[in-house]
């Protein structure tokens, strides 16, 4: 939405988003409070909705430009807002009787599923930028293509991450209790450091929502959910909590994005009327120049005419241009005489050298 570079304030919200979050787990960790179903089933559900529209903006967005890093991002959403959607009925208990580690487990590799789901796409959202920078005369990919993609690998993850959970999630042995985590963890990270140095959300409102997200997702799976103890603890809502957050960057990114295009749309409407308006002001001008033309014209015709002096005009090869009608009366030659006549003609021999 900002004109400009807005490089200073904007790196200064990356890093205090980094900083205060990495406070917050230290703390957080530390924390014995621990929460229910309703709030984690509340999250959830406000995850799978916001990633929803923000996956349809995303789509709407590419289609009205066709950059092609947005169809990535708006699959990579809508194919996350399912896996949401699963752990949102799962805190209804909907999916029938489990017992708390099986729900626990679900939960945690519903986490992993939706993380590395959604980071594998907007990663390829910044390959796709790259790669069209690096050829120019690289072929796009087909829409139907990612389509299909997305569907298959969002029916795959759901098959193993929720269906058929890996057993393992949580190993309170350890220090990093959760290291499935890292996965989408380094994913996130990725993403980030790409379109940092990509260097467009200096300038562009969605990129810079985008890359506070891609932030949130790095903390997210690599400083809360991998330091969750059990079910339901501090840190585990935390970072349910930080993917609420994320998902509203990019929605709020992609707001500000479909804000600056209608704006820019309005503003060429208005060059445009304005250029045609001018250009109606111009036409209109020349047409009132051409008629005071012709009319001043047909009366010095009317004038040249009507005058009783014989009046001619000749070229320099002595060519009639145009005599009037005293003229012809007087020395008794007609329009058609004139076609083959020249000035010389008509003067008496000893005067044509002089003349010519």
């Amino acid at each position: 939405v900002f004109k400009g570079d807005r490089t200073a304030p904007r790196l200064s919200i990356h890093f205090f988003v980094v900083l205060l979050l990495f406070v917050g787990a230290v703390r957080l960790v530390r924390s014995d409070w621990t929460s229910g179903t309703t709030l984690y089933g509340t999250l959830e559900a406000l995850s799978s909705v916001m990633a929803f529209v923000s996956g349809s903006l995303a789509l709407v967005r590419f289609h009205s430009k066709k950059q092609e890093n947005f169809l990535y991002i708006g699959m990579g959403f809508l194919g996350t807002g399912f896996l949401d959607l699963f752990s949102a009925v799962l805190a209804t208990g909907w999916a029938g009787d489990l017992t708390p580690e099986e729900m626990e487990g679900l939960a945690t590799w519903a986490f992993t599923a939706s993380g590395a789901f959604l980071s594998i796409f907007l990663l390829a959202s910044w390959v796709s930028w790259q790669r069209s920078r690096n050829k120019l005369n690289v072929k796009p990919v087909r829409e139907v293509t990612v389509y299909l993609v997305a569907l298959l690998l969002g029916v795959l993850f759901f098959a193993i991450f929720d269906l058929f959970p890996l057993t393992g999630a949580l190993r309170p042995d350890q220090f990093i209790r959760r290291p499935a985590e890292l996965v989408p963890g380094m994913l996130f990270l990725l993403a980030a450091i790409g379109y940092l140095t990509k260097g467009h959300w200096r300038v562009d409102a969605f990129e810079h929502w985008l890359v506070v997200a891609l932030l949130i997702g790095v903390m997210a799976h690599g400083a809360y959910m991998p330091f969750s103890s059990q079910y339901h603890d501090a840190v585990f809502v935390a970072a349910h909590a930080l993917k609420v957050f994320g998902y509203a960057s990019v929605l709020v990114g992609l707001l500000a994005s479909v804000y600056v295009t209608f704006r820019r749309e309005e503003e060429v409407a208005e060059s445009t009327r304005e250029a045609n308006t001018a250009l109606a002001r111009e036409i209109d001008y020349r047409r009132q120049a051409e008629r005071v033309i012709q009319e001043s014209e047909e009366r010095l015709q009317g004038f040249l005419d009507s005058a009783h002096d014989l009046i001619q005009s000749v070229d320099p090869q002595g060519k009639f241009m145009y005599v009037n009608r005293a003229w012809k009366d007087i020395l008794g030659y007609t329009d058609e005489d004139l076609e083959d006549l020249t000035f010389f003609e008509i003067l008496a021999p000893s005067c044509r050298e002089r003349c010519r």
